[in-house]
Parts: structure tokens; sequence; C-alpha cells
């Protein structure tokens, strides 16, 4: 593992890419990665258009916390496995991303209410049109968004729920929006995983789970490539998979108060997020 100090900030390499500690509340919030700059132009219009807006909020307006914490994404057999979470205690906040929204079914009225569950919040940082495909399409159910300025416009206009702005950590070639509230910028990659983890640590997280975080599948395919637990991935999700890793690094690593974290998904395992079985899931929350 390589870690390089620049004045106040930590940073781990991963790859390409440098992972900063996030977890350090005293450090301005700058990352060493140039990941925006081909696309630069339009993060900026993005940008631009989103604050603007009279319907949205800045997440620096309320103060949230949240000790316990499940992050959902719609990874292998999330259909199937989302039923595990009607049984967690009331206290665990819910935190979806991805295409998880659209494929809720917590809250259909054949369900027993006490079964029925709904989300806390739903992430989104993708600045390109497919973000539009995330949202749900069987129900209207909106549940409050927090989203990065750089998310794309449409999504914004689409969205009929309560809508909260991050802004990203400034990047070498892009600044973008320096904030100093209560949250501070969020360390996201353009990745709503590890935005949810860098937003989970500012509200005070102090035990969270990975849940269907994965993008593995069954059948082989062209250029995929194989998992120790038998399914499929594509090489691309490796780099994601580090980053979430290293985040997940600084998370259970700082100093300030423990942290546990934990996974149960399908993909690559991660280093500092042990497997949860899904019948260990409820335990990993009350044990």
């Amino acid at each position: 593992m390589r870690i390089k100090k620049i004045k106040e900030n930590e940073y781990i390499r991963t790859g390409d890419i440098w992972v900063r500690n996030f977890t350090k509340n005293n450090a301005k919030p700058i990352s060493i990665n140039s990941l925006c700059e081909h696309d630069r132009e339009l993060l900026i219009q993005n940008e631009m258009t989103n604050v603007q807006r009279p319907d949205v909020y800045s997440i620096e307006e309320k103060k949230f916390e949240f000790p316990f914490v499940v992050l959902i994404s719609d990874g292998y057999e999330f259909e199937m496995k989302q039923h595990i979470l009607s049984h967690l205690p009331k206290d665990v906040a819910v935190f979806a991303v991805n295409r998880s929204l659209a494929k809720w079914e917590l809250l259909t009225e054949d369900l027993r209410p006490d079964l029925r569950r709904s989300i806390n919040f739903y992430i989104a940082n993708n600045p390109y049109p497919e973000c539009m495909s995330y949202l749900t399409k069987s129900n209207n159910y909106y549940p409050s968004c927090v989203a990065s300025t750089r998310v794309n416009p449409e999504f914004l206009n689409k969205y009929h729920g309560n809508k909260f702005l991050y802004n990203p950590t400034s990047e070498k070639r892009y600044s973008g929006n320096i904030n100093e509230g209560i949250y501070g910028n969020i360390d996201d990659y353009r990745n709503p995983i590890c935005a949810g983890l860098c937003l989970a640590s500012q509200m005070k997280v102090r035990r969270l789970l990975l849940f269907c975080c994965d993008d593995s599948f069954e059948d082989e395919r062209q250029g995929a490539e194989q998992l120790e637990n038998g399914l499929w991935q594509y090489p691309q999700h490796n780099v994601s998979h580090q980053i979430i890793d290293a985040n997940l690094y600084w998370l259970t690593t700082q100093k300030d108060y423990p942290i546990r974290a934990g996974s149960c998904s399908s993909g690559k395992t991660y280093v500092n997020a042990p497997y949860i079985p899904p019948d260990k899931v409820t335990d990993f929350f009350t044990s």
C-alpha cells in the first residue's frame, strides 16, 4: 500500500487513482487526480445549471446523523435479496444508488406494514443522460435525493422528490465550489457508492454495510473474467472496486471513533469490508 502525504492531506494509490483520506475534517479537500479532463465542459455546464435551480437545497442546510447505514445498489440478485432489508432494525438508514430505486419493491401494498421499508436517501452523481435510466418506472416513489452539483440536469428535472445538492471535491484541473459547511466537499470519484461512503462518514456512521454493491453476473460473456465465487465481471469494474476499497480503508482506520464495515455483495471481496452472508445481515447491525 502506497500512502502519500501533501500538507494536511493523505492519499492512497490504487491503480492510477489517488484516494484521499476524507475523514480528516481539518484538511482542505483537494483531489490530486484529473478524472474529468476529457469532459470538463459538460461538468461545468451541468454545475452551472444545477446550482441555479429554485427547487433544490444544499445538503448543508440540514444536519443528518445516521449511526447505522446500509448502502444498496442493484447488483447480483438484488430483486430477490432486497427482502432481507425488511428485517433490519428501524434505526438503520438506507442509502440507495444506481438502479436500486427503480427496482425497489419494499413499499408494495401486498407487504405487511411491518415489512415495508423506505429509502432515506437516493444518491446520484452520473453527469450523462444514462442517469435517466435510474429513475423509478413502476411507481411514483421518490425518496429524498442527494445529488452532485455535476449530475445530469435532466435527471433533476424528472426527479419529483426533495432534492439536495453536494459539492464534489475539487480536482487538480477543475476546482468547482469549495464547501466549508457541515459536510464539506464530498470525495465521490464520479461513483455514487464512494459518495455514499463519504456522506455516511460525515453523518457520523458507526456501522455500515454494502448490499448488492457489485456488477457481477452468472453467464460467461466475451471479455469477462471469472471471480472466486464462480460469477463473472468485466475487468473495468476492478478500478471502481479498488477505489471503493480504498475509501473503506480510510473509513475503518480513522482514529476519532471506531467504524465497522461489511459487505453482502457478490463481486470481488473487499479487503476493508469483510463479507457478510445474507442470513447474517440483521446480526451485523444488532450484535
